[in-house]
């Protein structure tokens, strides 16, 4: 059996090169088992009420892009903000950006659930110092 350090994230990013890249990553370095992605904010609260109707498990992680069209990263941050404490703190929150605007990062430390900013491309090096102090990495 392989180990994984996760079971389940969700990637919310409007460039689907990006998803796959990301998710191949994840998935490849045995960071997270199940790799769910979607290209729009709506689709990912959607994804998240679905799994808590279905009594399913939601992510442990949500990788979330800034900058996307219609909406953004800080809309799903504030209608995630709404939903049950218990899903707060059930999902761990990393922001995935390009962007070096220090409004946005500013903004991101508003929100006590948001873990971490990540920059793009999500690469092996990050995710290892990232979570090497969660479980030890296999080299």
């Amino acid at each position: 059996m392989e180990n994984f350090i996760f079971n389940s994230a969700l990637i919310i990013d409007d460039s689907t090169i990006d998803n796959l890249i990301h998710k191949k990553i994840l998935v490849n370095y045995h960071f997270v088992k199940n790799v769910h992605c979607v290209v729009a904010v709506k689709d990912g609260l959607d994804y998240i009420q679905k799994q808590l109707e279905k009594n399913l498990d939601l992510p442990e992680l949500i990788f979330l892009d800034i900058r996307m069209p219609d909406m953004n990263g800080f809309d799903f941050l504030k209608m995630f903000e709404q939903l049950e404490p218990t899903i707060l703190d059930r999902c761990k929150i990393y922001m995935l950006s390009s962007s070096l605007d220090p409004v946005d990062h500013e903004r991101i430390s508003n929100y006590k659930f948001v873990k971490k900013f990540l920059g793009k491309p999500l690469t092996r090096q990050i995710l290892e110092e990232e979570f090497s102090a969660h479980h030890e990495v296999d080299q």
